[in-house]
């Protein structure tokens, strides 16, 4: 039926024809049916029309096929109107649907309205509309993938750079070596989600490798092992070696990159890192970055060798000019030597001052300062020119007493007791007053080394705290 009315016309390819056809079908041509059915209800009409029409015979026969005729006829057009509509409303709707669903966000909608007039036209720039709408998407999510990835990495560079000026920092204050070396781990591991890291320093008297520290890991896991200073690579694209076969199942297969820690052409240790992940490979970056940290790691090792080295060549406290610490010990070690070799006594005493902190917290620095000069001259004043007498830490002080037995030492920590009190038993506040609380021991009673004529005085002191403080227990 389409067929016919568009090769009869009644369909041009045009939508405003088309629009026109429908008011003719639908409206016009009824009309002028309805118009004609009317006139010939008329009687005064009925005659000229009949006439009109050449009837040859005026009979009522002839005048009902007449407007029979005339209403099929305008039922036939307006079928045919309402056919031309249909054909306009249905793509109308059609569009307007794809249209909702596009605008939804569904951008693999298609609208499927192929015709040759102007919803045809509508229908196919709504689909090329979407089309570039889909590609655009399309575009804008390999960018943010590709911002995502450029984010991650901007992270992981400020990470690093984080965590190089974090152990730089602790380098350059000359912070203590183990606090330095837990926190380059822990930076240098952050910057892959997931990772741990180790350090193995060679030992100082025997040599080889022991684990000094780890970060994210059991260290128990490497416990024992034997590694070499060597740069390795075991990730998606390297595979271990023989000589890393043992570290590789101990760390469960995973992801591990060996950089060694050299100290002017020395290799004195490995630092390493890994992951779990599947399908890792170290970039070069990230390589670079693990250099990076085994300078740094290199740079601290040294430095606080170096600073031992010159703290054990001083020999004198720099506050009181009393004898240090490592002098102390090392004297008295050979002082022990001396007494076993020629079967004589030698005792020793430490002293630690009472309530010490709190001193500093109520008087300061400085005033702690003068109190511990003050202190110290007094100490050296009570023995001979045989003895020494040395600061021992921050709050206590040490006397190396050859030629004394623990009768004898015990004696002169009694009066170096008391002379101590009365020195400050004259400040008028009560704060200030310092006391002594001391511990002796004697070789070869209680020991025949430093350590256990130091251990043993100490354990003597915290018998004298026990006891009230202020006094001195042998």
């Amino acid at each position: 039926m389409g067929n016919l009315l568009k090769s009869l016309s009644l369909m041009p390819s045009g939508l405003r024809h088309k629009l026109f056809a429908v008011i003719g079908l639908m409206v016009v041509v009824p009309l002028g049916v309805l118009f004609i059915f009317a006139a010939l209800l008329l009687p005064g009409t009925k005659s000229v029309i009949v006439t009109a029409l050449d009837l040859v015979a005026q009979s009522d026969v002839y005048f009902f096929w007449w407007v029979f005729l005339l209403l099929v006829a305008a039922s036939v057009m307006v079928a045919a109107g309402l056919r031309i509509v249909s054909g306009i409303i249905g793509p109308i709707l059609e569009i307007a649907s794809g249209a909702r669903t596009m605008a939804g966000g569904n951008l693999e909608q298609v609208v499927e309205v192929k015709r040759e007039d102007e919803l045809g036209d509508i229908s196919a720039a709504l689909n090329q509309l979407t089309l570039r709408a889909r590609k655009h998407m399309e575009e804008l999510r390999q960018y943010s993938e590709q911002s995502k990835v450029i984010n991650i990495e901007i992270h992981k560079r400020t990470l690093a750079m984080a965590g190089i000026l974090q152990v730089g920092n602790l380098v350059s204050q000359a912070a203590d070596l183990e606090m330095i070396l837990e926190l380059a781990l822990k930076q240098l591991a952050m910057i892959e989600e997931g990772s741990f890291a180790f350090l193995h320093l060679v030992r100082e008297r025997f040599g080889g490798l022991e684990l000094k520290a780890v970060y994210n890991m059991n260290p128990d896991i490497l416990s024992g092992i034997q590694l070499k200073p060597l740069t390795a690579l075991i990730d998606d694209q390297q595979r271990p070696t023989e000589e890393l076969r043992d570290l590789y199942e101990r760390l469960g297969g995973a992801n591990v990159a060996i950089q060694p820690v050299v100290i002017r052409d020395h290799e004195i240790g490995i630092l390493g890192v890994g992951n779990h992940a599947l399908g890792y490979t170290f970039t070069p970056d990230y390589l670079e970055l693990l250099t990076v940290f085994a300078k740094q790691i290199a740079i601290a090792v040294e430095n606080d060798r170096l600073v031992r080295e010159t703290g054990e060549l001083a020999v004198k406290d720099e506050l009181t000019g009393l004898y240090n610490e490592h002098y102390v010990r090392t004297r008295l070690d050979e002082e022990i030597k001396r007494a076993i070799a020629y079967q004589r006594p030698c005792a020793f005493v430490l002293f630690e001052i009472d309530e010490f902190q709190h001193y500093c917290d109520l008087h300061g620095k400085t005033e702690t300062e003068r109190m511990l000069k003050k202190l110290g001259w007094i100490l050296l004043e009570s023995v001979t020119e045989v003895d020494r007498v040395g600061r021992f830490g921050g709050n206590a002080f040490a006397m190396l007493l050859p030629e004394r037995n623990k009768r004898q030492a015990a004696e002169l920590a009694e009066a170096v007791r008391k002379r101590v009190a009365f020195a400050f038993s004259g400040e008028t506040d009560i704060t200030r007053r310092i006391t002594l609380s001391g511990g002796v021991s004697e070789n070869p009673i209680d020991g025949v080394t430093a350590e256990d004529l130091v251990a043993k005085a100490q354990e003597a002191i915290g018998d004298a705290k026990i006891r009230g403080k202020n006094c001195v227990v042998a």
